[in-house]
């Protein structure tokens, strides 16, 4: 990671895995609003219980996009992602673009397999995690991406107000870092 934003980037993660996992209020109602907010296209959540692979999709005039959202502090389950892979292939219609989010670094041991799969299958693939040899992390290009609806998102769950002020304050920073425009320009081609 660049040290010229590292502290705006270790903020924006504090205030990523301070929300829940999951529901409109947590994690996974964060991506939604931010990817409804960069396609102009509704994505809504899946109910609790059987999801098939995603914990949320949106349909977009270039084909269907699903998403699965991880917030981990630690360690990622491997067999618990491939099963969620395993659950998106099987679908019908699969969608054309998954999209996987995590608050942690992807690992080559899932994100290889990941690939390889979804190529075979016809299905596009976008990885945005934590990755520490990243300029700027996938997420956090996405947050920046999608700075005005991340920030108001922040601002109407998070209890404490001072951390979606810190967000907004390291997302605008993001934004103007040298990677900042390459990067959205790889998250905004596959979306």
């Amino acid at each position: 990671m660049d040290k010229s934003i590292e502290k705006e980037l270790r903020d924006i993660r504090e205030v990523l895995t301070a929300l829940k996992h999951s529901g409109h209020d947590g994690f996974e109602g964060l991506l939604a609003s931010i990817f409804s907010a960069i396609t102009n296209r509704t994505f809504r959540l899946a109910g609790s219980g059987s999801q098939h692979g995603k914990d949320g999709s949106g349909a977009a005039s270039t084909g269907a996009i699903a998403f699965e959202a991880k917030l981990y502090t630690g360690a990622i389950n491997k067999n618990e992602v491939l099963s969620k892979l395993t659950e998106i292939l099987a679908s019908h219609p699969m969608p054309d673009l998954w999209v996987l989010g995590a608050t942690i670094e992807m690992k080559t041991q899932i994100a290889d397999p990941l690939e390889r799969a979804t190529q075979k299958m016809g299905i596009n693939l976008l990885l945005l995690d934590w990755s520490p040899s990243s300029s700027i992390p996938e997420l956090a290009v996405l947050c920046a991406l999608g700075k005005d609806a991340t920030v108001a998102f922040l601002e109407d769950k998070l209890k404490d107000k001072h951390q979606a002020k810190l967000a907004e304050a390291a997302l605008a920073k993001i934004q103007d870092h040298p990677s900042f425009e390459h990067c959205s320009q790889q998250i905004l081609a596959f979306l």
